[in-house]
């Protein structure tokens, strides 16, 4: 059987503010990409929507850092389960 090849890791994170978030980076291609995932709050018991929402994650135009897609804050709360994208 072929080994397969690693091609990204997965982080658990807490944002400054206490809510919970994903820190994803792929290598592909020799491209390196990151994104962060954060719990869909329309998901509902028994539906089919996804359980999270993937962004990409840019640097800041200025001040360095990172923010996340369209500029999202984790929220206050530890839950995944109250988080609405």
């Amino acid at each position: 059987m072929e080994k397969q090849k690693k091609v990204g890791a997965i982080w658990k994170k807490t944002a400054s503010n206490g809510g919970e978030f994903l820190s994803i980076s792929l290598e592909l291609d020799g491209k390196k990409l990151s994104f962060v995932a954060f719990p869909n709050g329309f998901k509902q018991p028994g539906d089919k929507k996804p359980d999270f929402e993937i962004k990409e994650q840019r640097p800041l135009a200025a001040g360095g850092g990172k923010t996340y897609g369209t500029g999202y804050q984790a929220p206050s709360s530890a839950s995944f389960d109250d988080i609405d994208l």
